[in-house]
């Protein structure tokens, strides 16, 4: 949906979306509202997919759907809260670009993945990240509540839950969201390659990052068979021991990464 002009945006948009507000309320403002209430929700916007997920108790269900509501109608990043984000994150990442495990993890992802959309975030994206654009990308994706469905499980009475749909969820305005997702362009390099990389340390390391990616059907069983595989490798990390020395595996659904760590 988006092209190369939005990457930067894209590497961000995650991260900006950690300190939000709905409508002309700040993030501060709606802690300050849900006090001694329990009831949140959340968006999360991927490479294909798109959710909007909450919870609460019981009694907090009309502020739950107070929320929905307001999230597919009102999302908003005040100036001040992007800058504050942005803010916290140069610090913490002015003091890691230093750090050789970090541009190892930087070098692994451009090694890997074929979009720059999908590469580490660095202090370039955030000082050059634009709060416009990003809330005009989150507005695009939830402007069409009619691309959704929702699911309502746990302890609910169907009597009671019935006028809050219909209050806030029937009303949810339908708008010109994006139909259309490009598969091309993202995902894995293809072939076998092999990159090397010295940085001056103080004390002497090395780490390696072997990744080992296939197509496979997208389908309910893939996805167990994968989870499963993960699982193994992650509790079991005696199977994949170079010169006797692994620090850590994981395992995911696009791929299997193993991530050693030799020291």
């Amino acid at each position: 949906v988006y092209g190369a002009d939005d990457d930067l945006n894209l590497r961000f948009l995650p991260i900006a979306m950690l300190q939000s507000g709905l409508g002309s309320y700040t993030n501060s403002d709606l802690s300050k509202y849900l006090a001694g209430k329990q009831a949140s929700v959340s968006v999360t916007l991927d490479d294909y997919a798109r959710s909007v997920s909450g919870s609460c108790v019981v009694k907090d269900l009309p502020s739950l759907m107070e929320l929905i509501y307001m999230t597919f109608t009102a999302y908003n990043i005040t100036p001040d809260e992007f800058a504050s984000t942005q803010n916290v994150y140069t610090g913490a990442l002015q003091n890691q670009e230093a750090n050789p495990e970090y541009q190892f993890g930087k070098g692994f992802q451009m090694d890997t993945y074929v979009s720059p959309r999908n590469y580490a975030v660095d202090v370039a994206t955030i000082q050059n990240a634009n709060r416009e654009r990003i809330l005009d990308i989150i507005h695009q994706q939830l402007a069409d509540a009619g691309q959704f469905t929702f699911y309502f499980v746990g302890n609910v009475n169907a009597e009671t839950l019935k006028p809050l749909v219909e209050q806030y969820i029937a009303t949810l305005p339908k708008g010109a969201a994006p139909k259309e997702v490009k598969l091309a362009g993202l995902g894995f390099k293809k072939g076998a390659s092999t990159d090397r990389e010295t940085f001056k340390m103080d004390i002497p390391q090395t780490y390696v990052g072997i990744t080992v990616t296939g197509d496979m059907p997208y389908t309910s069983n893939s996805q167990k068979i994968v989870s499963i595989s993960g699982e193994i490798l992650t509790g079991n990390p005696s199977k994949l021991t170079v010169f006797g020395c692994v620090r850590h595996i994981t395992c995911h659904g696009d791929a299997f990464i193993c991530l050693l760590n030799i020291i």
